[in-house]
C-alpha cells in the first residue's frame, strides 16, 4: 500500500505524471487530519480566482492526502476536471506497483536491481 511518507518520497514521479494531464506552475502535498464524521473530498475542485486545483489522492476508498496545484489555467483543466480524481487514483495504483517493484516481497529491503540502478 501507499501512505503519506510514500507520497512524499514519490512526489517527483507523481508530479511528472500529473503534468502530462494538465499544466501547473507549482504544487504542494497536504495531509489534512479529518475530524470524526468529516468526509474527505472525492472530486477535484478548481478555484479559478486563485488558479488552484485541489486534487484528492484516493486509493482503494482510502483518502491519502491532497495534491494542490498552483498556477493552473482554467483552459487546461476545464474539460478533464470530472475525470481527474479517477486519473489520480490510477496514478496512485501505478506508484504502488513502482514501490512494490523496488523492494523484496519477503524482507521488505530494497531489491538488488534497485540498489544497482
Amino acid at each position: 500500500g501507499l501512505d503519506s511518507l510514500d507520497l512524499m518520497q514519490l512526489e517527483p514521479v507523481l508530479c511528472q505524471v500529473l503534468r502530462r494531464l494538465f499544466a501547473f506552475k507549482g504544487h504542494s502535498l497536504h495531509f489534512p487530519v479529518m475530524s470524526e464524521g468529516e468526509t474527505p473530498p472525492s472530486e477535484a475542485e478548481f478555484l479559478p480566482r486563485e488558479k488552484k486545483l485541489l486534487l484528492p489522492l484516493r486509493r482503494n476508498d482510502s483518502f491519502l492526502g491532497m495534491f494542490v496545484a498552483r498556477g493552473v489555467e482554467a483552459s487546461s483543466v476545464k474539460s478533464i476536471l470530472p475525470a481527474l480524481a479517477v486519473a489520480a487514483s490510477i496514478c496512485l495504483d501505478n506508484l504502488a506497483l513502482y514501490k512494490a517493484s523496488r523492494r523484496d516481497s519477503v524482507t521488505g529491503l530494497f531489491s538488488r536491481e534497485t540498489l544497482l540502478a
